[in-house]
Protein backbone atom coordinates (compact mmCIF):
# COMPACT_ATOMS: atom_id res chain seq x y z
CA UNK A 1 0.00 0.00 0.00
CA UNK A 2 2.81 2.36 0.93
CA UNK A 3 4.65 1.62 -2.34
CA UNK A 4 1.45 2.31 -4.29
CA UNK A 5 1.12 5.72 -2.61
CA UNK A 6 4.76 6.49 -3.33
CA UNK A 7 4.32 5.59 -6.99
CA UNK A 8 1.20 7.73 -7.25
CA UNK A 9 2.92 10.70 -5.63
CA UNK A 10 5.93 10.26 -7.91
CA UNK A 11 3.58 10.18 -10.92
CA UNK A 12 1.92 13.38 -9.78
CA UNK A 13 5.25 15.10 -9.17
CA UNK A 14 6.64 14.16 -12.57
CA UNK A 15 3.39 15.18 -14.27
CA UNK A 16 3.50 18.53 -12.52
CA UNK A 17 7.05 19.14 -13.64
CA UNK A 18 6.68 18.05 -17.26
CA UNK A 19 3.12 18.46 -18.47
CA UNK A 20 0.95 21.23 -19.54
CA UNK A 21 -2.32 19.72 -20.85
CA UNK A 22 -12.82 19.22 -21.01
CA UNK A 23 -16.36 18.70 -18.35
CA UNK A 24 -17.01 15.05 -19.17
CA UNK A 25 -15.87 11.76 -17.78
CA UNK A 26 -16.25 8.63 -19.77
CA UNK A 27 -15.43 5.05 -19.19
CA UNK A 28 -13.86 2.84 -21.86
CA UNK A 29 -16.28 0.01 -21.22
CA UNK A 30 -19.19 2.28 -22.22
CA UNK A 31 -17.99 5.31 -24.18
CA UNK A 32 -20.56 7.72 -22.85
CA UNK A 33 -20.78 10.65 -20.50
CA UNK A 34 -20.81 9.65 -16.84
CA UNK A 35 -19.99 12.85 -14.99
CA UNK A 36 -19.81 16.56 -15.72
CA UNK A 37 -17.35 18.77 -13.88
CA UNK A 38 -17.78 22.53 -13.81
CA UNK A 39 -15.26 24.67 -11.99
CA UNK A 40 -16.40 27.96 -10.46
CA UNK A 41 -14.54 31.14 -11.28
CA UNK A 42 -12.18 32.24 -8.50
CA UNK A 43 -10.01 35.24 -7.86
CA UNK A 44 -6.97 35.53 -10.19
CA UNK A 45 -4.05 33.48 -8.91
CA UNK A 46 -6.27 31.27 -6.73
CA UNK A 47 -6.73 27.62 -7.67
CA UNK A 48 -10.26 26.64 -8.54
CA UNK A 49 -11.84 24.00 -6.35
CA UNK A 50 -13.65 21.09 -7.97
CA UNK A 51 -17.39 21.06 -7.65
CA UNK A 52 -19.07 17.99 -6.23
CA UNK A 53 -21.02 16.37 -9.06
CA UNK A 54 -24.78 16.07 -8.92
CA UNK A 55 -26.09 12.90 -7.29
CA UNK A 56 -26.33 9.83 -9.49
CA UNK A 57 -29.62 9.33 -11.29
CA UNK A 58 -32.15 6.79 -10.06
CA UNK A 59 -30.80 3.33 -11.04
CA UNK A 60 -34.33 2.25 -12.02
CA UNK A 61 -34.32 4.86 -14.78
CA UNK A 62 -32.09 3.83 -17.72
CA UNK A 63 -29.27 6.25 -18.47
CA UNK A 64 -29.37 8.00 -21.80
CA UNK A 65 -25.87 7.95 -23.29
CA UNK A 66 -24.65 11.26 -24.59
CA UNK A 67 -21.56 12.17 -26.53
CA UNK A 68 -18.96 14.55 -25.12
CA UNK A 69 -18.09 17.57 -27.19
CA UNK A 70 -14.41 17.13 -27.99
CA UNK A 71 -13.41 18.85 -31.21
CA UNK A 72 -12.26 16.44 -33.90
CA UNK A 73 -12.99 12.85 -34.79
CA UNK A 74 -15.22 11.55 -32.00
CA UNK A 75 -15.83 8.31 -33.90
CA UNK A 76 -12.10 7.53 -33.72
CA UNK A 77 -12.12 8.20 -29.97
CA UNK A 78 -15.20 6.04 -29.38
CA UNK A 79 -13.65 3.25 -31.48
CA UNK A 80 -10.40 3.41 -29.49
CA UNK A 81 -12.33 3.24 -26.22
CA UNK A 82 -14.31 0.24 -27.48
CA UNK A 83 -11.17 -1.80 -28.27
CA UNK A 84 -10.36 -4.61 -25.82
CA UNK A 85 -7.97 -3.46 -23.10
CA UNK A 86 -7.06 -4.44 -19.55
CA UNK A 87 -7.33 -0.71 -18.73
CA UNK A 88 -10.31 1.47 -17.99
CA UNK A 89 -9.89 4.98 -19.34
CA UNK A 90 -11.62 7.83 -17.55
CA UNK A 91 -11.43 10.98 -19.60
CA UNK A 92 -12.48 14.15 -17.86
CA UNK A 93 -13.05 17.35 -19.71
CA UNK A 94 -12.55 20.09 -17.14
CA UNK A 95 -13.93 23.58 -17.82
CA UNK A 96 -11.66 25.81 -15.77
CA UNK A 97 -11.33 29.59 -16.01
CA UNK A 98 -8.29 30.82 -17.95
CA UNK A 99 -5.27 31.12 -15.70
CA UNK A 100 -6.27 28.27 -13.37
CA UNK A 101 -3.29 26.49 -11.84
CA UNK A 102 -3.86 23.05 -13.37
CA UNK A 103 -1.50 21.27 -10.99
CA UNK A 104 -3.29 22.76 -7.97
CA UNK A 105 -6.61 21.75 -9.54
CA UNK A 106 -5.34 18.18 -10.00
CA UNK A 107 -4.21 18.07 -6.36
CA UNK A 108 -7.66 19.19 -5.19
CA UNK A 109 -9.40 16.77 -7.54
CA UNK A 110 -7.35 13.83 -6.25
CA UNK A 111 -7.95 14.93 -2.67
CA UNK A 112 -11.70 14.76 -3.31
CA UNK A 113 -11.85 11.71 -5.61
CA UNK A 114 -8.96 9.60 -4.35
CA UNK A 115 -6.68 7.59 -6.62
CA UNK A 116 -7.49 5.59 -9.72
CA UNK A 117 -8.07 1.88 -9.21
CA UNK A 118 -5.40 -0.61 -10.24
CA UNK A 119 -6.50 -0.86 -13.88
CA UNK A 120 -7.55 2.76 -14.45
CA UNK A 121 -5.88 5.65 -16.13
CA UNK A 122 -7.40 9.09 -15.67
CA UNK A 123 -6.93 11.67 -18.42
CA UNK A 124 -7.94 15.21 -17.46
CA UNK A 125 -8.30 17.53 -20.46
CA UNK A 126 -8.51 21.32 -20.04
CA UNK A 127 -10.08 22.85 -23.20
CA UNK A 128 -9.86 26.42 -21.88
CA UNK A 129 -6.11 25.95 -21.56
CA UNK A 130 -5.31 24.85 -25.13
CA UNK A 131 -6.55 21.29 -24.44
CA UNK A 132 -3.70 20.67 -22.03
CA UNK A 133 -3.71 17.29 -20.31
CA UNK A 134 -2.87 15.78 -16.94
CA UNK A 135 -2.86 12.03 -16.30
CA UNK A 136 -2.91 9.75 -13.28
CA UNK A 137 -1.96 6.10 -13.72
CA UNK A 138 -3.22 3.07 -11.79
CA UNK A 139 -0.82 0.40 -10.56
CA UNK A 140 -1.39 -1.93 -13.54
CA UNK A 141 0.52 0.42 -15.82
CA UNK A 142 3.55 0.26 -13.53
CA UNK A 143 3.23 -3.52 -13.29
CA UNK A 144 3.28 -3.66 -17.11
CA UNK A 145 6.45 -1.53 -17.04
CA UNK A 146 4.78 1.59 -18.45
CA UNK A 147 6.77 4.35 -16.79
CA UNK A 148 5.77 7.95 -16.26
CA UNK A 149 8.45 8.85 -18.79
CA UNK A 150 6.83 6.53 -21.37
CA UNK A 151 3.43 8.14 -20.70
CA UNK A 152 4.95 11.59 -21.17
CA UNK A 153 6.40 10.46 -24.50
CA UNK A 154 3.00 9.13 -25.59
CA UNK A 155 1.29 12.38 -24.54
CA UNK A 156 3.87 14.52 -26.33
CA UNK A 157 4.07 12.36 -29.44
CA UNK A 158 0.49 11.17 -29.86
CA UNK A 159 -1.88 13.55 -28.09
CA UNK A 160 -0.42 17.05 -28.10
CA UNK A 161 0.31 17.37 -31.85
CA UNK A 162 -3.33 16.50 -32.64
CA UNK A 163 -4.76 18.63 -29.82
CA UNK A 164 -2.73 21.64 -30.93
CA UNK A 165 -4.19 21.39 -34.43
CA UNK A 166 -7.73 21.41 -33.05
CA UNK A 167 -8.39 17.65 -32.95
CA UNK A 168 -8.02 16.46 -29.34
CA UNK A 169 -10.45 13.58 -30.00
CA UNK A 170 -8.06 12.00 -32.52
CA UNK A 171 -5.15 12.76 -30.19
CA UNK A 172 -6.89 10.88 -27.38
CA UNK A 173 -7.69 7.98 -29.70
CA UNK A 174 -4.04 7.73 -30.74
CA UNK A 175 -2.87 8.01 -27.11
CA UNK A 176 -5.28 5.24 -26.01
CA UNK A 177 -4.09 2.92 -28.78
CA UNK A 178 -0.43 3.57 -27.89
CA UNK A 179 -1.04 2.88 -24.20
CA UNK A 180 -2.97 -0.29 -25.04
CA UNK A 181 -0.01 -1.48 -27.14
CA UNK A 182 2.33 -0.76 -24.21
CA UNK A 183 0.35 -2.93 -21.78
CA UNK A 184 -0.02 -6.00 -24.04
Amino acid sequence: MRRSSSILMMTLLVMSLFMAGCSTLFDSRTPRVVETVKVPTTQPGQPAAPVTPAPAPDPKTPAVPSTPTFPGDMQALEAALAEPSPLTYKIMSIDTPKGTDLDAYLDLYLEQKGSPSRNEIWLLIFPNDNHNIRFVMGALLFEKKVSVQRMLEVVRGDYLPQARTGDPATGLATLIRSVNQSVK
